[in-house]
């Protein structure tokens, strides 16, 4: 396996982690990106086209961190949507 398939294999892993959009309850378009060099990652819905953005900058287990904290962050937005 290369270093591209094992980045897809992680980020198909860690956007699994997603819960549904907040705004139009589709699960199936969230997308979540890393860059692996500045450790950015997105998460977001293709179909309502919203984005949340983090960054830091570290190694290998930062970026595993990275990849929870911003299925955490948008999973929180989700409960607070759904609250209302």
């Amino acid at each position: 396996m290369n270093i591209e398939q094992k980045e897809t294999e992680n980020l198909t892993r860690a956007s699994q982690k997603l819960d549904s959009c907040p705004f139009c309850g589709r699960k199936d378009n969230l997308i979540l990106t890393v860059n692996p060099y500045t450790m950015f990652a997105t998460a977001s819905c293709e179909t309502c086209n919203v984005k949340m953005k983090r960054s830091f900058s570290g190694n290998d287990r930062i970026r595993e961190l990275l990849e929870e904290l911003m299925a955490d962050a948008w999973n929180k937005r989700a409960d607070l949507k759904t609250e209302e």
